[in-house]
């Protein structure tokens, strides 16, 4: 109950209303309507043949003879493809769902992770129950729902980078970073993003640059 006195209040509830409310509106009314943007069709179609075994983890299949005539996808790390495989592997093969379920998954957990760094920024419990609020400023910019509903590498690059960013937080205060678990954490959270989208998921590996920074005791 301390929990949850703590994430929620009567006062607050309105608004995290309001941002769920949001959410169903930009995000899931036009997720599972039929179409898709074409890179996130090809993605969808080499995690669906991964699931039905038509190629490997380091060597996906799009399609015989596909990109630049190759029978192998090589455009992206294999991460995506192998993670989403599952969900057609949960879900079926013959609808869209398996993988507008999976951008659906990857939204909420990175909502989930931007809501935990608030909390772990602000110690202030007045100030930590204002979580939803960076959680609906991100999911009203228009590249964030346009990418959650067309399956982009993105996505899930964003759970690991998030996840990063809130375990490297962790690291603050605990003495030396190199001790704690959450730096561990942190360290392959940045690798996981770097097999879904290459050099842009490492960007977290600057975190320590900005720890000169006094964040609220």
């Amino acid at each position: 109950m301390g929990f949850i006195q703590k994430t929620f209040s009567a006062r607050q509830f309105p608004f995290i209303v309001l941002t769920a409310a949001t959410m169903v509106w930009l995000l899931c009314i036009n997720l599972f309507q039929d179409g898709m943007f074409i890179d996130g069709i090809q993605y969808a179609a080499v995690a669906r043949n991964l699931a039905r075994g038509v190629g490997t983890f380091w060597n996906p299949v799009l399609a015989q003879n596909s990109v630049a005539g190759l029978n192998s996808f090589h455009e992206h790390p294999p991460l995506v493809f192998f993670i989403q495989s599952l969900f057609f592997r949960f879900f079926g093969f013959n609808n869209i769902y398996p993988e507008r379920i999976y951008c659906l998954f990857t939204f909420l957990l990175t909502a989930l992770f931007i809501a935990l760094i608030w909390r772990k920024l602000f110690k202030a419990q007045a100030t930590q129950q204002l979580w939803w609020l960076p959680v609906l400023l991100w999911t009203i910019m228009p590249i964030v729902f346009w990418a959650y509903t067309n399956d982009i590498q993105e996505n899930t690059m964003g759970v690991f980078t998030t996840a990063a960013v809130y375990f490297f937080l962790c690291t603050i205060g605990s003495g030396s970073a190199l001790r704690s678990v959450s730096f561990y954490v942190g360290s392959i959270s940045v690798l996981l993003a770097g097999f879904c989208k290459g050099v842009p998921g490492l960007f977290p590996v600057g975190f320590f640059l900005f720890t000169a920074f006094r964040f609220e005791k």
